[in-house]
């Protein structure tokens, strides 16, 4: 057993698997739609608010709210005791590692090519101090030497809803670079679409989003219930992701 599985064993049950690009799936989040949708609303509405939207991501795992995996994302960065801080973000370093020990190929699909720099999106929040997820993605061999902060707050505010070319700006030349994005959560798209937007706008070639969690509340409707009954029909596998499963969700 590796350190990563160490680490993520004990959280298995908490992972969902994620359906592969198709009808009633959307084609930027893998949440569910209608079938003659391509996007959800979300994403109909974050990808017309910048010039460069990313047209896919590719989240490790869904998750609702509250689960323990939705603890796990919300309380690495958020609980009360260090030392559940210090064990969490282990766990989603773990994540990070297991799942790339296994996709590193449907990653560099993702980003048309080896991706040749790692980032992520800075704290909108005011938090000072390196921030939790930076900490977990130097503790992923893979990740760790070609990660670079490439991102400042910019001046206007990222709200639900409501991305903008003006959230981020970037800090460094990134002429003809493939960045991967690394993200914990990915929930309305605003912040990742902000970011990744300002990213090509700095010169990126391409951008590429792997999120740890894709939110999904299966009341919000028959869709969104639609593609949890797949996320809990078959237990998850860290060798299998959206983009390389071949296990399609059942259209409406």
């Amino acid at each position: 057993m590796t350190a990563a599985e160490d680490f993520t064993d004990p959280y298995i049950a908490a992972f969902r698997r994620v359906p592969p690009a198709g009808t009633g799936i959307c084609s930027v989040c893998q949440r569910g739609v209608h079938s003659y949708d391509q996007l959800c609303y979300s994403c109909k509405v974050t990808t017309r608010q910048v010039v460069f939207p990313v047209a896919e991501t590719l989240p490790i795992s869904f998750y609702e709210v509250p689960d323990q995996l939705w603890s796990v994302l919300r309380n690495y960065k958020d609980g009360r005791h260090p030392q559940v801080r210090r064990h969490l973000g282990a766990v989603v370093a773990a994540t990070l590692a297991r799942f790339l020990a296994s996709h590193w190929a449907c990653v560099t699909g993702l980003v048309n090519g080896e991706p040749t720099v790692v980032t992520t999106v800075p704290s909108t929040s005011g938090r000072t101090g390196v921030h939790p997820l930076v900490t977990a993605v130097h503790r992923v061999a893979i990740l760790r030497p070609l990660y670079r902060e490439l991102l400042a707050v910019g001046d206007a505010r990222i709200e639900r809803l409501r991305a903008t070319d003006r959230g981020f700006v970037t800090v460094d030349d990134l002429s003809d670079q493939r960045v991967l994005l690394v993200e914990d959560t990915f929930t309305s798209g605003a912040r990742t679409q902000s970011a990744a937007s300002a990213l090509r706008r700095g010169g990126a070639q391409s951008v590429g989003v792997l999120a740890v969690g894709r939110v999904v509340d299966q009341t919000h409707c028959g869709d969104c219930e639609r593609v949890w009954r797949y996320a809990i029909a078959e237990p998850f596998r860290f060798d299998a992701c959206c983009r390389c499963t071949t296990d399609e969700c059942p259209a409406a």
